[in-house]
């Protein structure tokens, strides 16, 4: 397969510098994150490197504009509809519970992607399976409140499943069915 756009979700640290290796190499970018400072912040950040670069020397300024040309960033998990390869690199917190939410990839998608790709004993959403649904709900409620984390909120879809008792492997149910 022949990828001709690629996407990153997620800004963290690991995001980051995966969209820029991608950008530089010469793809077209879709960088997406729940929030728009984080895009921002990666954008900026982008362009102060690649500035910095002209003024050294290392790259001209036509380089600069077609890097920056090929960077595009969004906050409509709908756009990735055009991208050939789409890597999630979201900070480990309830950030992930969007994908499936926004219908990106489905819950066994990302984890077998994560078991595969990330050679991770479990995927995000199997792990909250094992934790409790109930119990990451009280930690994302608990750090999103004590730490001004806003982006750490609580998932609706995740409350949705606890008022069905779908709590994960204690209760029989939850991203998947235990029996």
């Amino acid at each position: 397969m022949q990828i001709k756009k690629a996407g990153v979700v997620g800004c963290g640290t690991m995001g980051r510098g995966i969209a820029e290796v991608s950008v530089r190499a010469g793809y077209p970018v879709l960088i997406s994150d729940i929030q728009k400072e984080a895009l921002d912040r990666t954008t900026g950040a982008l362009g102060v490197m690649l500035t910095r670069e002209v003024r050294t020397g290392k790259i001209d300024e036509e380089t600069k504009s077609a890097i920056l040309g090929r960077f595009k960033q969004t906050m409509d998990m709908a756009d990735f509809s055009e991208c050939d390869l789409v890597i999630e690199a979201v900070v480990e917190n309830s950030e992930a519970v969007r994908l499936p939410e926004t219908g990106v990839a489905t819950a066994e998608e990302i984890d077998r992607a994560v078991v595969l790709g990330l050679n991770h004993p479990m995927g995000p959403f199997k792990l909250l399976d094992f934790i409790g649904i109930d119990i990451a709900c009280y930690m994302a409620e608990y750090i999103s409140a004590n730490l001004k984390a806003s982006h750490i909120a609580r998932s609706a879809l995740l409350d949705k499943m606890v008022a069905e008792n779908a709590t994960g492997r204690k209760s029989g149910k939850g991203f998947y069915k235990y029996g």
